[in-house]
């Protein structure tokens, strides 16, 4: 089986026009984390006509597919008594959780 790479999830949290380029510039958080507090980052953007809300959609779809992916390679771990690998995707499936529950704070302060 060939082991992909995936682009974790994003939470969008705002996007403005650069001044100097008139390139969309997005700030989001990471996946990466810093003292238990994930990283803000900024993605800038040529062509992207999508909201904020619509990346964030987008972005929520994939985060409930790589839960529901984890939770598949979890029941595997499981299945071949592998306890070290099966504790690291379950606590890797509780960060996406509480990362969902990111999104869905976000989506109801936000909505449209």
């Amino acid at each position: 089986m060939k082991k992909k790479n995936p682009q974790h999830p994003r939470l969008y949290l705002s996007s403005k026009i650069s001044s100097t380029s008139n390139k969309k510039i997005y700030k989001y958080l990471s996946n990466e984390f810093i003292e238990q507090d994930r990283v803000e980052k900024e993605e800038y953007c040529l062509d992207c006509s999508l909201s904020i809300f619509e990346k964030n959609q987008l972005e929520y779809d994939k985060l409930k597919k790589f839960i529901k992916i984890q939770k598949i390679v979890l029941k595997k771990h499981k299945k071949d008594r592998n306890y070290d690998a099966e504790n690291i995707v379950k606590s890797s499936i509780i960060l996406m959780e509480n990362f969902r529950n990111d999104f869905n704070d976000w989506f109801r302060k936000n909505k449209v």
